[in-house]
């Protein structure tokens, strides 16, 4: 059996040789999974590509994306999963997390500090993607101000660590 895939980068056919149809339905399975596989990275990489304003470039060469592919992966798809994020600044990296974050019940949540609403950028995530996200003034420095921001994002269903509710 003769299996022929074109190569856009080689403009040209590529033979494979299989002995039997067997092995040309597997290897056309195997090409096909190849094709459709998206690296996490990658499409993190890509959804901060497209909502990170002009802090883009600053984001994107720490290479966070990797790690954060890596840890919050599994929790990407999962139905009510809430981020809280501390230093939202201008809001571009929340509106990357609602996209990132794709399942309708998730929430994200930005701590920002000296912003006001007119310094916010325009969400481009979608409707859907931006209606996951609220915004919270505070000072990451201030207990009192990092305990609103927790009841705020869970309410009852979580209190905050006993070095937060010592220290003011």
């Amino acid at each position: 059996q003769r299996l022929n895939l074109f190569s856009k980068a080689r403009g040209k056919s590529l033979g494979l040789r299989c002995s039997t149809s067997s092995q040309a339905s597997s290897m056309l399975a195997f090409i096909v999974s190849l094709v459709a596989y998206t690296d996490p990275a990658e499409e993190l990489y890509g959804i901060w590509e497209r909502n990170m304003g002009k802090n883009r470039e600053t984001k994107l060469q720490t290479q966070y994306h990797f790690a954060y592919a890596q840890h919050l992966a599994p929790y990407r798809t999962r139905n009510n999963v809430t981020l809280l994020e501390i230093g939202a600044n201008t809001g571009d990296s929340l509106y990357a997390w609602s996209e990132y974050f794709r399942e309708p019940g998730a929430t994200i949540w930005g701590m920002r500090y000296g912003v006001s609403d007119s310094r916010m950028k325009k969400c481009r995530a979608g409707a859907a993607n931006c209606a996951k996200v609220h915004i919270h003034d505070g000072d990451q420095s201030s207990a009192r101000d990092l305990r609103a921001l927790v009841a705020a994002a869970f309410g009852d269903a979580f209190k905050a660590p006993a070095t937060l509710a010592n220290h003011e």
